[in-house]
């Protein structure tokens, strides 16, 4: 059935693509552009264009074209004919240029606008037939049972600060669920990327007097809500609930803030509450829509004894004036960085580039993958110094070459484990001193694909520890290479659907094992409970144990995993946000007794929507850490940003207390430098390797 409805929708729209409809739905008119470069300032590159939308074979996949209609063209090397995918990403928008009304889109760093000669109707007509292909791309269904509304969110109003224009397609509210409503006044402030920590300008009013609506798009299943900020006669926003808004609540101003991205760059807005009622109200809805939306099951599935947790973590809500929240320069890590086109030797340059960090810890040794090849540097003094250059990396049994996906020093620093794509049953031993893998652990009967590594406590790599233990998305192995069969213990979980699979692993000072899933829960098991996990033999066939206590997730997958020495701090890492979790309650543990209702608050470790904005509107985190000893500060990373916590200040609830340090380039990886160390973090760029010192991180 939906196949059919698939290709039915499919046949209209090519019929109203290919001109058998009458609508007018190929304006003619000037397409400009504008690169990052040039600061906002717009190129005509077609003087005359016709704007088309164009089927594919795919049912789901339509393409925006605009074929040049002149023989002059621009000099921005743009071919007579452009094509965009119609997708979400496209960041659809309508523009008022003046009296001229059009639309605008962005593709690969660039902002184009398209003005129709005549703004008559067939602009809107084209416009809605641009959305219901985004729509089906989007959904991956056809338009043609949405609402007006649901198709028009995928184009959002675009236009100057401390202006609004009117939008001509207005959502149809009649008949459709609204779940909230409430008065108040709308501010926007508009960001670039950001350059130097330059935050956004500061907020201009839009409309002083509107009202903000929660819509239920939810159909056959599949949970949708859309957020609408509108008057009687316009749409200031129209945008779908989800984690990518960034979205806070601040109660002290009575206000939710967020941020959408389109050809305009990063837009941050702020809604404010005419009265706390209003505000809560709301508040409480839009918690519960987004959870839904997320998890895609109703809010009343979920257990009540969870819901208090789960609230806290999805709000992000500051309730206190927040501190100052310093944006340092990138000059002063100049000085203590090794360029690949520079002082990297040629040994270690290539094609390639930077992919994984490991830092040693019974070492001042740091080891960074690079394709095939690994180069070691050195911490010591402060200073960052290459080393040398461990060459082709490869199998023992076939010395094929490959590069490694993880790459976890053990046994005193003096191995690498690491862990090859092309075959993930295995984890290959390297030799640091010959540098060369000299051992394969197969996994049992070959048939468990491991994705992570973890040791066996939190400091066994600081030790002659020779067990490691393998994650793989339905269970653990525990792995030997002192004994012949190489696997020695582990448990399957024999789970089958998608949420609840391991996403990531880790182990305290006790060897208490931390799991993540995907759907963001984090399971505590006790390290006794490790012990009696079945043999080698029956890995495949066990059942699933239980986790002493477990902290529900609210559908962002747990990318990584880290815990204290003490095992009383978990810090788990999300695509958007870091999550601090106490394993303890007034008496007791979690890995020794479950918490049940007496979990601690969680700490919600979020960048500032102002700071989301200066960053260009998406947010990444890759792993965050805690330093090595003592901790005492967190260090994580999201495009082009490193960012720190002090970790006693986390502990105590003030959580929007960091630091930013902007690169050039994108952070692949970061971490403390060695052991005993929170003051220098080592920073590997995509073609360099940096030391930081975490002095040029505060305020002078």
């Amino acid at each position: 059935r939906r196949h059919i409805m698939l290709s039915s929708f499919f046949s209209s729209v090519t019929q109203f693509i290919r001109g058998d409809s009458q609508k007018p739905v190929a304006p003619s008119g000037k397409l400009f552009v504008a690169q990052q470069s040039s600061k906002g300032t717009w190129t005509c590159v077609y003087e005359s264009c016709c704007a088309k939308v164009t089927a594919t074979d795919d049912p789901l996949t339509s393409f925006l074209e605009f074929i040049n209609q002149c023989d002059v063209v621009d000099a921005c090397n743009v071919p007579g004919l452009s094509r965009f995918l119609l997708s979400k990403s496209l960041g659809l928008a309508r523009v008022h240029v003046n009296s001229d009304r059009g639309f605008s889109f962005s593709h690969n760093g660039a902002s184009f606008r398209f003005l129709p000669f005549d703004a008559d109707d067939s602009v809107e007509d084209f416009i809605l037939l641009c959305c219901q292909c985004i729509y089906t791309h989007t959904y991956g269904r056809s338009s043609s049972g949405a609402s007006s509304s649901e198709i028009a969110a995928f184009c959002s109003q675009s236009f100057q600060p401390g202006t609004h224009a009117t939008r001509t397609m207005l959502p149809d509210m009649e008949g459709k669920s609204v779940i909230a409503f409430a008065n108040g006044a709308l501010y926007c402030a508009v960001a670039g990327c950001a350059s130097d920590g330059e935050l956004p300008p500061r907020f201009e009013i839009i409309d002083s007097d509107c009202v903000i609506a929660i819509t239920d798009a939810t159909k056959a299943d599949v949970y949708a809500y859309f957020i609408y900020v509108c008057t009687d006669s316009d749409i200031h926003v129209g945008v779908e609930v989800n984690d990518d808004l960034n979205a806070r609540t601040l109660t002290p101003q009575r206000a939710i803030t967020w941020v959408t991205s389109g050809s305009d760059g990063a837009l941050l807005w702020s809604f404010r509450f005419c009265d706390v009622d209003a505000f809560d109200s709301f508040k409480e809805v839009f918690l519960r829509s987004l959870f839904e939306q997320k998890m895609q099951q109703s809010w009343q599935n979920t257990k009540n004894d969870d819901r208090g947790w789960l609230t806290q973590v999805l709000a992000a809500d500051e309730t206190e004036d927040p501190p100052e929240v310093d944006v340092s320069p990138d000059e002063p890590f100049e000085d203590d960085s090794l360029g690949a086109d520079e002082s990297l030797p040629s040994s270690f340059r290539s094609s390639d580039l930077n992919s994984l960090l490991a830092v040693g810890q019974f070492s001042d040794r740091t080891y960074v993958v690079r394709g095939n090849k690994m180069g070691v540097f050195g911490t010591g003094d402060g200073e960052l110094s290459y080393r040398a250059t461990i060459q082709g990396i490869s199998t023992l049994s076939s010395r094929e070459l490959f590069s490694p996906t993880k790459a976890l020093l053990h046994k005193c620093d003096t191995n690498m484990l690491l862990l090859n794509p092309e075959d993930s049953t295995k984890v290959f031993k390297m030799d640091l001193e010959r540098g060369k893998v000299v051992e394969e652990w197969q996994t049992p009967a070959g048939q468990m694909r491991l994705f992570d590594l973890v040791p066996e406590t939190k400091e066994a790599q600081r030790t002659d520890s020779s067990t490691v233990i393998g994650l793989n998305n339905c269970g653990f192995v525990f792995l030997d290479g002192r004994t012949p069969e190489k696997v020695v213990r582990g448990r399957n979980f024999q789970y089958t659907g998608d949420r609840l699979r391991f996403r990531a692993g880790a182990t305290t000072g006790d060897g208490h094992f931390v799991l993540g899933t995907a759907s963001g829960d984090i399971r505590l098991f006790n390290a006794s409970s490790l012990v009696a996990c079945p043999s080698a033999q029956s890995i495949l066939e066990s059942s699933k144990p239980r986790a002493r206590t477990n902290f529900p997730g609210c559908g962002d997958p747990i990318r990584y995993l880290e815990a204290t020495l003490d095992g009383d701090w978990i810090l788990a890492t999300c695509k958007t946000y870091l999550l601090v979790v106490s394993t303890r309650n007034e008496n007791n543990s979690g890995f020794s007794k479950s918490l049940g209702q007496e979990k601690s608050s969680p700490r919600i470790l979020r960048l500032k929507p102002e700071h989301v904005a200066s960053l260009g509107g998406s947010i990444r985190f890759e792993q965050a850490h805690f330093n090595m000893g003592i901790e005492s500060s967190i260090v994580a990373s999201t495009g082009r940003a490193v960012v720190t916590w002090n970790f006693d200040k986390v502990k105590k609830g003030i959580c929007d207390s960091y630091v930013i340090k902007m690169y050039r380039d994108e952070v692949v990886a970061n971490n403390f430098a060695r052991y005993g160390c929170a003051n220098e973090i080592v920073v590997a760029l995509p073609n360099d390797v940096k030391l930081a010192k975490k002095y040029s991180f505060e305020n002078k």
